[in-house]
């Protein structure tokens, strides 16, 4: 998608002004009664429903799957190219699906946050004899911790066995 700037203005001729901020206090609106709060809502208007209207050309009413489903290859494809993350985009594009569904736009809901990957997964590119240590590891600290406290141990020790591999390749 060619409309990755941070902010896009409304513009146009009048009658257009007026459609796009009918538009985003709808999409406002519709946020807010799903209980998002105002930053979220707005987030979902200009990060995501705003481009895609815009590179699209459709109304609000005409968005569909394929057109979430282009924003979020042109997302990766940015991260690829670039480098920067997508995370932010990620988050308010699940909440731009709950409110297009809601809105009548979608015909299904979002679907559920991804879950998290098995410990095996996340430790990908770690050598076999420090993975099946840290797996048994995180397995048991999942007893005694919370599971995002076990999730953020999982992503450091797999950043740092990824470092120890690559100033000792004989590991």
């Amino acid at each position: 998608l060619r409309v990755m700037a941070r902010e896009l203005p409304i513009s146009g001729a009048p009658r257009e002004r007026a459609d796009a901020r009918r538009n985003r206090e709808r999409i406002l609106a519709a946020a807010r009664e799903l209980g998002f709060t105002q930053r979220q809502a707005s987030a979902v208007a200009s990060q995501i429903i705003a481009r895609l209207l815009v590179q699209t050309g459709h109304a609000v009413d005409e968005l569909c799957e394929d057109d979430l489903g282009e924003l979020i290859a042109a997302c990766r494809d940015r991260q690829t190219r670039t480098g920067a993350g997508w995370k932010h985009y990620r988050g308010a594009l699940h909440t731009a699906r709950q409110v297009l569904f809601h809105l009548g736009v979608l015909a299904s809901p979002a679907p559920p946050a991804l879950a998290p990957q098995p410990w095996q997964q996340r430790m990908t590119g770690v050598p076999d004899a420090l993975r099946t240590s840290f797996v048994a590891y995180l397995e048991r600290k999942r007893a005694t911790c919370a599971p995002k406290t076990v999730s953020s141990l999982a992503t450091r020790l797999a950043h740092f066995a990824r470092f120890l591999a690559a100033c000792h390749p004989d590991l």
